[in-house]
């Protein structure tokens, strides 16, 4: 099966592993994008999109033509050869899959004749947090062309009930994301007895850093350091125990993991399971998590495996994390039952990739055997 990965213009597969070698690709990740690599071990062909060299110009009509229509057209259409070549195509978000799916349906009106389509499959991220609730233009438009899609894949149960409601002819599915687990470390036990060490990681903007840094602020025997490319540089100021901290290389983020008792992600209410790779990555290094409810993060965790504080409430989360400093033993056996089913279930990247697969299979055979089955025009005169 030969499999197109469509990526944004700034995933190019080639520069992703240069900076993986390197250790600039922050986080937990693969030597190719996302782990897709890895369904070659699945009997397929796997391909990525390329970053195509931009002068000025060509780079500003590319940008003026996603900020007007809200996805990369032009990135699709200088990958349009592969996308056509595949069997199926697998997408990372919204950009990527709306950019595929306008420039095959451009493509289709310009061709005399009907043309071999691959099967898409458009992974959705953040579509149903927003726009799926609109009426404007631009999301009605990237409405009918979800609706094209030959399944569409969430990695929330939120979002799937959403889509399962707004696209009842599509074929939903959850298809819970998963990182490498490959080098786990063991779950931690806190040995010591001093103030609790708190790592917060997180660039999405649904992070909520003020509910940390007001449960912080009363929490006297703990010291937090906050790793973000995007919070406000004014985060925590006027608080010593809390740290803003920009980090450029992985090792340094690693070094976080190691001086850190436990992770806390902290959100603002989502539909899209925000945070749950930074929760896998803090697992991975052996940490105990505390998390915000919200987002269908149950569908991955349950209480027994993270520590789940209300949504906005800095007495819940502080609660939370005085337990974590109270009882270590607790902390161990819920990261080492969350370790568990990281490495044996299906939220590894491994299972990721091989649903993606199976998934791809069920999708072409079914597509193959319609078109074996659909009636043949015999042309007029014959």
């Amino acid at each position: 099966m030969q499999v197109f990965v469509h990526l944004s213009a700034s995933q190019d597969a080639e520069e992703w592993t240069r900076r993986w070698s390197a250790g600039t690709l922050i986080g937990i990740n693969e030597r190719k994008p996302y782990g897709y690599d890895r369904a070659e071990a699945h009997g397929c062909n796997v391909v990525f999109s390329r970053a195509h060299a931009e002068r000025l110009p060509a780079r500003a009509l590319r940008l003026g033509v996603r900020a007007l229509l809200g996805f990369d057209l032009v990135h699709a259409f200088r990958n349009r050869a592969e996308i056509q070549r595949a069997d199926v195509v697998w997408t990372h978000t919204e950009s990527q899959h709306l950019g595929a799916l306008a420039m095959l349906r451009i493509l289709e009106g310009l061709q005399r004749e009907p043309a071999r389509s691959p099967v898409l499959i458009a992974q959705c991220v953040w579509f149903f947090d927003g726009a799926a609730r609109k009426l404007d233009p631009r999301s009605l438009l990237w409405r009918a062309l979800l609706a094209r899609a030959d399944a569409i894949t969430v990695h929330s149960s939120e979002n799937l009930r959403v889509a399962r409601g707004m696209f009842p002819n599509n074929h939903t599915e959850l298809v819970r994301f998963g990182i490498r687990v490959d080098e786990m470390v063991p779950a931690r036990r806190r040995a010591r007895s001093g103030p609790l060490r708190i790592v917060a990681v997180g660039n999405d903007r649904h992070r909520d850093w003020s509910t940390l840094v007001a449960a912080v602020r009363d929490f006297e025997a703990c010291s937090a350091r906050i790793v973000s490319q995007t919070a406000p540089r004014s985060t925590g100021r006027g608080c010593a125990r809390i740290e803003l901290l920009r980090v450029s290389r992985n090792e340094k983020l690693a070094e976080l993991y190691d001086w850190a008792d436990v992770a806390v992600v902290p959100l603002k209410h989502n539909l899209h399971a925000s945070g749950i790779t930074v929760i896998e990555e803090a697992l991975v290094r052996g940490l105990p998590v505390v998390a915000t409810d919200t987002g269908g993060l149950r569908s991955y965790f349950a209480d027994d495996e993270l520590f789940y504080c209300a949504v906005g409430d800095p007495d819940s989360l502080r609660r939370q994390l005085e337990l974590c400093a109270r009882e270590p033993d607790t902390c161990h056996e819920r990261t080492a039952r969350a370790q568990t089913k990281l490495r044996e279930g299906d939220l590894n990247s491994e299972a990721y990739v091989r649903r993606h697969v199976e998934l791809s299979r069920e999708l072409f055979e079914r597509a193959a055997s319609r078109s074996v089955s659909a009636p043949q025009l015999v042309p007029a005169g014959k």
